[in-house]
């Protein structure tokens, strides 16, 4: 199995890729004050993503199931009817960062994501940065924009001490 740190740069040179331009990338960073190690918990395990991810449309619900301590699956309901599922896989290279790469299965067919996480800080000031890419239409990306803006929220509240 390859590490995180095999397959994207130092945090620093990450940071980089993620200010420049990539089609169909969502972008986000969050401030957080919190003990570095609830932070590497709550974005590295399977069952405390379910604790912070957030369906981006409050009539959907999202599903966890923890297949291993490494691989999840989130499937996603609306009005009691699965829409689509997320395979997912977390790699993490550091307490500092984390990938998560995702095969999403909906009905329009099958789409292979990559979400990036770095954690910049200490002192139990940190900053998460996501980057999430390899959407094939815009609609896929805007919901998940939606999500990441909800859940990335979520997180500040639920674990920040700040």
């Amino acid at each position: 199995m390859r590490t995180l740190d095999q397959t994207i740069p130092n945090v620093f040179g990450a940071m980089a890729a993620m200010r420049s331009p990539q089609k169909n990338a969502i972008i986000l960073a969050s401030r957080i004050q919190v003990d570095a190690r609830r932070l590497f918990y709550a974005l590295s395990l399977p069952e405390y993503m379910e604790a912070w991810v957030q369906p981006p449309d409050p009539e959907e619900e999202l599903v966890f199931e923890s297949v291993t301590r490494e691989r999840f699956q989130i499937d996603v309901y609306r009005a009691g009817a699965r829409r689509a599922s997320v395979h997912g896989s977390t790699f993490v290279g550091s307490r500092t960062k984390i990938r998560y790469v995702w095969k999403t299965i909906h009905p329009k067919g099958v789409t292979h994501t990559a979400v990036d996480l770095w954690v910049l800080g200490g002192l139990d000031r940190y900053v998460v940065g996501l980057r999430h890419c390899g959407f094939r239409e815009m609609t896929e990306q805007a919901w998940h924009r939606r999500m990441w803006g909800r859940s990335m929220q979520r997180l500040g509240s639920l674990i920040g001490t700040g």
